[in-house]
């Protein structure tokens, strides 16, 4: 990749969130405009720090539940797509195989 060209930023929680948890942790993908395909894949723990007391600290309970709900509705999502996928790929099995 180079200049100019656009970048895309997905990214997915690989797990979901517990009151205890002291980070999160993601998985992104880099998507370059110009060349249309994914240019990275980043795996990422980002760790939840309290500045004002300078150390390691643990999600509010607001963010636990908002981002249980983010997980949730990804996983949704994915089963619905892949479900999508699969039905995709078996009509163009059975194209592929009345033509043979």
């Amino acid at each position: 990749m180079k200049y100019p060209d656009r970048v895309y930023v997905l990214y997915r929680l690989t797990e979901p969130p517990t009151p205890e948890s002291t980070s999160l942790r993601m998985e992104s993908w880099i998507l370059s405009d110009q060349h249309h395909r994914i240019a990275a894949k980043v795996i990422d723990e980002t760790a939840i720090y309290d500045y004002a007391a300078a150390k390691v600290s643990v999600l509010r309970p607001f963010m636990v539940d908002k981002l249980r709900r983010t997980f949730a509705m990804q996983e949704e999502a994915r089963g619905k797509y892949a479900e999508e996928a699969r039905k995709a790929i078996e009509a163009v099995e059975e194209l592929e195989s009345r033509r043979g």
